[in-house]
């Protein structure tokens, strides 16, 4: 292999890390939105999972298993 296939190879291989970690930064970038999402909706139930009425706690608001009975 010669000296310009081999520096060819490295720029290659630093251009293809580079295009992985700004998808790695997309896909975060994603991820924030969707929690910024959730959070705005109260629907993120990792970040306060009592305000929802899960764990056990006795919310009417939010029952987790309604009774079909009137």
């Amino acid at each position: 292999m010669s000296r310009s296939q081999g520096q060819d190879l490295a720029y290659q291989a630093g251009e293809i890390t580079g295009q992985a970690q700004t998808g790695e930064q997309m896909k975060n970038m994603a991820q924030g939105a969707a929690e910024a999402v959730k959070n705005t909706l109260g629907m993120n139930a990792d970040n306060n999972p009592t305000s929802r009425g899960s764990g056990g706690t006795n919310n009417p608001s939010h029952p987790s298993n309604p009774s079909t009975r009137i």
